[in-house]
């Protein structure tokens, strides 16, 4: 009887497919499951490949790893490798009968790959290759552990905002959106603080779920966003615009799905409401792009489709309207129709476009972005390349230098 120490968590994964697994027992959330083998279900013979690959393991501790296989009647060998985050834990060669003391066709037997502490798991693979037909696999089951609550620390500038703890070793904690600050607007957490940069910081955590691997400390992100005019186009011509209906401020957002699009509350900081329009020499047709993802916004009939064409344009003062003419029929662009309870932006029937309340808001791109963990300290201050671990304050005619933790102020 194998006697193990103590073991918290057993997952099992058995083949059901050349391409396929199934996972019972304590499967972890979040956690992708791929498998591959190169002949037939879990039958590998000579030169023959199977793959089982864990990813987004929370950091586990593997203690075993156990494979269930069979042979032929009288043959059947191969060399089994199980990697961890990439780096080989065990290997395992021979054949069934020097595995077990004899070949097997009919049993499946329990054949121990790994037994020891393998802690810090994100990422596990077990591969087998075949040496002489053949090797049949039924699933392979890993015991292991789960690392203890892990406790995130969220700053907000330099104070500490939050403390999160995880419920259960494993779980994610949520990291929340904050609030503006003045012109600077929430977008992100980060692992090492910084002042104010130019370029979007390696770490970069967006909010919602987060599982950490460690005890640790988490800065807010903000990105300096200047309140935006709220003037509508009154000359046309080809640039990034929101389009929206003024009365109730709701815009067109993403791009079409089964007939009709999204629509949301203006906000000229939403990438998703972003979309280039072309217009051509005259300004009385033009195209429509949704930036973010190149994604052309066409009609077929009555129904919005993924594809580019050619809108009409009408446009009086600061009114600006899409529109078709389909059937005889005209059907203006309206980013808000109510039907069968729902609202959506899609076709809408009009007998007079000139009668309009939509509009397109220009949005202006900043020449160069601005991300810091301090909003506090506004934007005077500038990173200075990170080796010299220094910081410039300007400070009227003088300028404080940070370097190192000296700190010297000079003309």
């Amino acid at each position: 009887m194998k006697i193990l120490m103590l073991i918290l968590s057993i997952m099992a994964w058995t083949v059901t497919g050349n391409k396929s697994v199934s996972g019972t027992g304590d499967v972890p959330q979040g956690i992708e499951a791929d498998y591959n083998n190169t002949y037939n279900k879990g039958q590998v013979r000579a030169n023959d490949t199977a793959t089982l690959t864990l990813r987004h393991l929370p950091q586990i501790t593997v203690e075993r790893i156990d494979v269930y296989v069979k042979s032929n009647k009288s043959s059947g060998a191969g060399v089994f490798t199980v990697t961890a985050n990439e780096m080989v834990i065990a290997t395992k060669s021979g054949s069934m009968m020097e595995w077990v003391g004899s070949y097997d066709n009919q049993q499946f037997h329990e054949l121990t790959l790994f037994s020891g502490v393998q802690e810090g798991v994100s990422e596990l693979q077990i591969s087998l290759l075949g040496t002489d037909n053949s090797l049949y696999i039924e699933k392979y089951v890993i015991y292991y552990s789960f690392p203890p609550a892990r406790t995130v620390i969220l700053m907000n500038g330099s104070a500490v905002y939050d403390q999160l703890t995880q419920q259960e070793s494993g779980a994610a904690v949520l990291l929340p959106s904050l609030p503006d600050v003045n012109e600077w607007h929430f977008v992100a957490w980060t692992t090492q603080p910084f002042y104010t940069i130019s370029t979007k910081p390696d770490a970069w955590i967006n909010p919602g779920p987060y599982y950490p691997s460690s005890n640790c400390t988490l800065w807010a992100v903000y990105e300096y966003l200047p309140d935006a005019t709220t003037t509508y186009a009154t000359n046309l011509q080809s640039g990034v615009y929101i389009y929206l209906e003024s009365i109730q401020a709701n815009a067109i957002a993403g791009t079409p799905d089964g007939g009709i699009m999204a629509y949301a509350g203006v906000n000229i900081h939403d990438t998703n409401q972003h979309y280039y329009i072309e217009f051509n020499a005259t300004c009385d047709s033009a195209t429509i792009m949704h930036e973010n993802t190149g994604t052309y916004i066409g009609y077929k009939g009555t129904q919005l489709i993924a594809a580019r064409s050619l809108w009409c344009v009408y446009h009086h003062e600061d009114k600006t309207a899409f529109y078709c003419v389909v059937n005889g029929k005209t059907y203006v662009l309206w980013p808000t129709i109510y039907k069968n309870d729902a609202m959506f932006a899609g076709l809408y029937s009009t007998n007079a476009v000139s009668t309009t309340t939509t509009v397109l808001l220009p949005v202006i791109q900043a020449e160069e972005p601005s991300f810091t963990c301090y909003p506090e300290t506004g934007r005077g201050i500038e990173n200075v390349p990170a080796e010299e671990h220094s910081v410039v304050i300007p400070l009227g005619n003088y300028e404080i230098r940070i370097s190192n933790g000296k700190k010297t102020i000079s003309l």
